[in-house]
């Protein structure tokens, strides 16, 4: 996985703005990639970037070791870079030392996605080509319906 940390970082313990300094974070950021700051186990989902020096993240910034108000300045930090190009899941490298999370976020994205996926709309769209559909109609062992005509054979 690679990884973006050009510049540092100012955030505020209890809020969700990030403010760079020597950043580019339009050109290597985006929204849904992962934050961190550098030495710091936890990672933060950005929700915006607002511009090359500004982003937002999905959750305040916690520190254990702060108070919720207290400031940090000129820290190192990173942004997850590598992502698959269409569902922009995180990509792992052997070199990664959080493999974990990067492997849990991956899989709970694509939990959500067939969650999604799982709902009405592919009993309509089953529906709608089962319609559609001239020809034979025998309906299998596991329940699915299979259509044969001139154009070979329709699974929906």
């Amino acid at each position: 996985m690679s990884v973006y940390g050009e510049g540092s970082v100012s955030i505020q313990v209890g809020s969700a703005t990030v403010l760079g300094a020597g950043t580019q974070f339009i050109a290597y950021a985006g929204k849904n990639y992962v934050f961190r700051v550098r030495h710091e186990d936890t990672h933060y989902i950005i929700n915006n970037v607002n511009s090359a020096t500004n982003l937002t993240l999905s959750a305040v910034y916690s520190n254990v070791n702060a108070s919720v108000g207290d400031n940090f300045t000129g820290i190192g930090y990173q942004i997850v870079i590598d992502y698959t190009p269409n569902r922009r899941f995180p990509e792992m490298a052997s070199t990664d030392t959080n493999m974990s999370y990067i492997y849990t976020r991956a899989v709970r994205m694509l939990d959500n996605m067939l969650s999604d996926t799982a709902s009405s709309n592919i009993f309509q769209f089953t529906k709608e080509v089962s319609a559609s559909v001239t020809g034979v109609a025998t309906e299998c062992s596991n329940g699915d319906l299979t259509a044969t005509n001139t154009e070979g054979v329709y699974v929906a």
